[in-house]
C-alpha cells in the first residue's frame, strides 16, 4: 500500500508525474526528501534496488512471491507503486493492482470514520487477492 520506494524525490523523474500533480497533497516531496536523508544519508544507495526496490528490473524480481500493489489516485507514490507493479508482471510474479480513485496518500485505510466503505473495499480486494493465491497453491 503506497509503495514509498523510488527514492528520487529530491529531483522527481518526468515518468513518475505523480510525484508533481499530487506534490503536498497530503504529502510532499520535501517531506519524503527528508525520509530519504534519514533511510540513506549520503545518497549511496540511490540506485541500489535493494534499497529502492522502484530500481529493480524483472531480473531483480524474478521469483519473489505474489504482491498486491494499493495506491491512491491523489498521492506522489501512485506511479512509483503502478511501475513497481508493471515491473513485477515482467518478472513473472503474479501481481495484482489497484488504484483507489477520489483518494489521497493513504487515504483507503486512514479516513476510516469519512469513508468506511472505501477502506472496507480495500481490505475486500486485498482479502480476495490472498484467497485466490492460496487456492492456486491447494491445487
Amino acid at each position: 500500500m503506497c509503495p514509498y520506494i523510488y527514492g528520487g524525490y529530491a529531483n522527481p523523474s518526468e515518468v513518475l508525474l505523480s510525484l508533481v500533480e499530487n506534490d503536498d497533497y497530503l504529502l510532499g516531496c520535501s517531506v519524503m526528501r527528508s525520509m530519504v536523508k534519514a533511510y540513506d544519508p549520503d545518497g549511496s544507495n540511490q540506485l541500489n534496488p535493494l534499497a529502492w526496490p522502484y530500481q529493480a528490473g524483472p531480473s531483480d524480481l524474478k521469483g519473489l512471491p505474489p504482491h498486491v500493489i494499493s495506491v491512491n489516485e491523489l498521492d506522489p507514490l501512485r506511479d512509483e507503486g503502478l511501475a513497481f507493479y508493471r515491473n513485477l508482471l515482467a518478472a513473472g510474479v503474479p501481481a495484482s493492482a489497484r488504484t483507489v480513485h477520489g483518494t489521497p496518500h493513504g487515504g483507503d485505510m486512514g479516513f476510516f470514520q469519512v469513508a468506511p466503505e472505501v477502506t472496507a473495499d480495500t481490505v475486500a480486494s486485498i482479502a480476495a487477492f490472498v484467497r485466490e493465491r492460496a487456492a492456486e497453491t491447494d491445487r
